[in-house]
């Protein structure tokens, strides 16, 4: 499995709507694309990360290539992100993650 990291500092008031714009454009990956789908978290300084996770590296780049799945979601997000930091590629060589909570 291929995990990518996102990292944004978005612009000030933005926060729902590029919220919003991420749910489509990531819903709309998986559906169309062969993702696993992604999860975004807030850091305490305000800054937003988005962890997309793929079944292998080059569908990855298959996938996210020529134009985004969803090119509205996606000219949202570019919209309200004042800066991306670099990405960061990773592959997973143990995955113990929960998918549900314990009972």
């Amino acid at each position: 499995m291929f995990v990518v990291i996102y990292h944004w500092k978005l612009k000030p008031g933005g926060d729902a709507e590029f919220r919003e714009a991420w749910r489509q454009a990531t819903q709309a990956f998986y559906k169309t694309r062969e993702s696993l789908g992604s999860q975004l978290m807030q850091a305490n300084d305000g800054t937003y990360y988005a962890v997309a996770r793929w079944p292998s590296r080059d569908l990855w780049i298959r996938r996210s290539e020529p134009e985004p799945a969803d090119p509205q979601a996606s000219r949202i997000m570019v919209d309200m992100i004042e800066m991306s930091f670099p990405h960061i590629e990773l592959e997973v060589t143990d995955d113990m993650l929960a998918l549900e909570p314990h009972a």
